[in-house]
């Protein structure tokens, strides 16, 4: 991600914006506030631009709610780029609300948690700053172990990896982290622990479901946990997200060979039991 936060808001509340866009720089975050990026604005296609900022390039999104918020046609389009983006990644929080006044904002469900920020109270305005701020740095913090924890899978450390991303302080963080969440499970897989290794694949194909490769590990985890049926819809899916995965596609085909086979009465229960054998010997 190349910005901590980006600010969404209206014209009207920029001095607002501005203020928050300097405390927020002023504690080592990196902000997308767009009067401190003129230079890369020029030139380039804002809708596509700013669309991009707002889905794909921010790790929160700041949105100052207004009157003149839910009004102003550009403001819309910020917005609808950040619903894009938490919806895709639904269990995990993106939009920051900050309520400048009382309007509602089409599309900020009821349950979604705010601040209300009074701009003419000194102790109003720096409450914002540090909830929004706290809510950040944790998240950078995550950011820390997971780097630490890829340096430790790259190196073969895999019970480090465990014990860095097992960490109950950030647990919550890390079951709304892709990142995260892909690294423990392929660490579990990697040690053999498919019945470990299973539960966050099936965590991870929940909160993202256009993961191809965790659908496929799952199915994987599945066939070595003796769950072939259960397999056969993770398979399926990987091929859903991504035709051109033989691997999947060889692996669909040797279960339907393997029922050919099962069903054979005397060969069947031969087969089976060498099945079972080779399973056990996997774990």
């Amino acid at each position: 991600m190349q910005f901590d936060i980006a600010i969404s808001f209206a014209g009207e509340d920029r001095q607002t914006a501005q203020r928050l866009a300097e405390a927020f720089t002023s504690r080592g975050l990196v902000v997308f506030y767009d009067d401190d990026r003129q230079a890369d604005l020029l030139g380039e296609n804002l809708t596509e631009y700013l669309s991009d900022i707002y889905r794909n390039r921010s790790r929160y999104c700041v949105v100052l709610v207004s009157t003149h918020y839910v009004k102003k046609r550009w403001t819309r389009h910020e917005w609808r780029a950040a619903q894009a983006r938490a919806f895709q990644h639904f269990d995990s929080a993106y939009i920051l609300p900050v309520r400048l006044d009382g309007s509602e904002l089409p599309g900020l469900l009821p349950t979604t948690g705010f601040m209300n920020l009074d701009v003419s109270d000194e102790e109003s305005f720096q409450n914002a700053i540090k909830v929004i701020s706290d809510k950040v740095n944790q998240t950078a913090e995550l950011r820390k172990i997971i780097t630490l924890a890829r340096a430790a899978y790259t190196r073969g450390d895999l019970e480090l990896v465990c014990d860095l991303l097992k960490n109950q302080k950030i647990s919550e963080e890390i079951e709304a982290d892709h990142d995260a969440l892909r690294l423990l499970a392929d660490t579990e897989l990697m040690r053999g622990r498919h019945e470990q290794a299973l539960p966050y694949y099936k965590v991870i194909v929940k909160a993202f479901p256009s993961d191809a490769d965790a659908w496929f590990q799952a199915g994987v985890c599945l066939v070595r946990s003796g769950l072939l049926e259960d397999s056969i819809e993770m398979f399926q899916r990987t091929i859903s997200l991504a035709p051109g995965h033989t691997t999947a596609q060889a692996e669909l085909e040797r279960i339907s060979k393997q029922r050919r086979l099962e069903s054979i009465p005397f060969f069947g229960s031969i087969y089976r039991r060498m099945s079972s054998y080779s399973r056990r010997s996997l774990r």
